[in-house]
């Protein structure tokens, strides 16, 4: 018997009491069988909570579950990227004045006339590389993301969006709370302490090539509908903003540097974009609003025909 026959069964069998008596076992049976499911699934992981809720239909509650390990594995995954960046900020300022010690070398070495020793000096002084964590010990960081890869294995949609803010909101607090807060400041102090915090979130607590808002604008221009034809329309090829998409969009020899410089100017124009339109659109509503409530005056005070 198929799903819906067997429906149709139930809901007429109800009229009947020994037919209504028999659907009520088959019920329990069923969801019997069910749970039974559901508990050799999780008794086979291991992990029993997780795989029980993985049954949920109540989204809402299994999102709320979920809350507190998906703000574990975003605040562990800004402190890894943040971990790597501080890494290879120190090496960039370690591997500076080492150079330029060795340049100096060459040079007095020039000067003195021994021109072999000066050009190996150079070339080793050109040679000096301070790698990042994530290069020196390759292994020992993806056991660590490993951890956030973990915790996000059952992740839907709504998980992976907690994720996300989680690893965004923390460390941008931090930043912010670094620059003195908020508490106090002028207008223009506020905007530039908010903007600085975001391009030194988006820049250090991200993977470098993590994707980016341009992506989404990119893959939304090659839908083949009313929405893919809007954003033709609004970065049409050869445009500066279809140049900027591609330029941020384009991973191909991209260093961590420049994958986070972009990050940062990612982050900053998606905020510019999405404030400007809500900026638009309270003006427009207040305009709309004032323009009902003249309209609405005029037929108060209006005389009625007749009266």
């Amino acid at each position: 018997m198929n799903d819906d026959l067997s429906g149709q069964y139930l809901q007429a069998g109800d009229d009947d009491p020994q037919l209504a008596e028999d659907n009520a076992r088959f019920r329990a049976a069923a969801e019997q069988e069910e749970q039974s499911e559901l508990g050799a699934a999780a008794e086979q992981s291991g992990f029993n909570i997780t795989h029980v809720f993985e049954g949920v239909q109540n989204r809402p509650l299994r999102w709320l579950y979920r809350l507190p390990t998906n703000m574990a594995a975003g605040a562990w995954r800004a402190l890894g990227n943040t971990i790597d960046t501080a890494s290879d900020v120190m090496g960039e300022a370690l591997q500076t004045p080492a150079k330029a010690g060795g340049k100096a070398a060459a040079a007095v070495a020039d000067a003195v006339g021994a021109s072999g020793t000066a050009k190996k000096t150079r070339e080793r002084a050109e040679a000096i590389e301070i790698p990042s964590l994530s290069q020196a010990y390759p292994d020992l960081m993806q056991s660590f993301y490993s951890i956030a890869d973990d915790l996000e294995k059952h992740n839907r949609p709504e998980d992976d969006i907690t994720v996300g803010m989680t690893q965004f909101a923390l460390p941008f607090m931090g930043w912010l709370k670094a620059m003195g807060g908020l508490q106090g400041a002028s207008k223009v102090a506020t905007v530039a302490k908010a903007a600085t915090a975001e391009a030194a979130t988006a820049g250090s607590a991200f993977d470098p090539q993590d994707g980016r808002f341009a992506d989404m604008i990119q893959m939304g221009r090659g839908l083949d509908n009313r929405f893919g034809d809007l954003l033709q329309r609004l970065s049409p090829d050869g445009s500066l903003s279809a140049r900027y998409i591609d330029y941020m969009t384009n991973r191909a020899g991209e260093g961590p540097w420049e994958g986070r410089f972009k990050n940062a100017v990612d982050s900053l124009a998606t905020t510019a974009a999405v404030a400007g339109f809500v900026k638009v659109a309270g003006k427009t509503f207040r305009k709309t609003r004032r323009q009902l409530d003249k309209k609405a005056e005029k037929l108060e005070t209006a005389e009625v025909p007749g009266a």
